[in-house]
C-alpha cells in the first residue's frame, strides 16, 4: 500500500474511524457511504501512483 504524499495515512486513519463510528452507532447507510468514499478515494489515489 502506497501512503506517500497529501499525509495520505492520516486520511486513511480518519476514514476508517468514521467507519467504524457509523457502525457503532448502527447507521448502516452512512457506514456504506463512508465506505464507498473510502474506497472510491483509494482508487484514485491509486491510479495516480501507477501514473507516475
Amino acid at each position: 500500500m502506497n501512503f506517500k504524499g497529501e499525509q495520505r495515512a492520516q486520511k486513511i486513519l480518519d476514514q476508517h474511524k468514521d467507519i467504524f463510528t457509523y457502525i457503532k452507532n448502527r447507521e448502516a447507510e452512512r457506514a456504506a457511504e463512508q465506505m464507498i468514499k473510502h474506497l472510491d478515494d483509494d482508487v484514485e489515489h491509486l491510479l495516480r501512483v501507477l501514473e507516475e
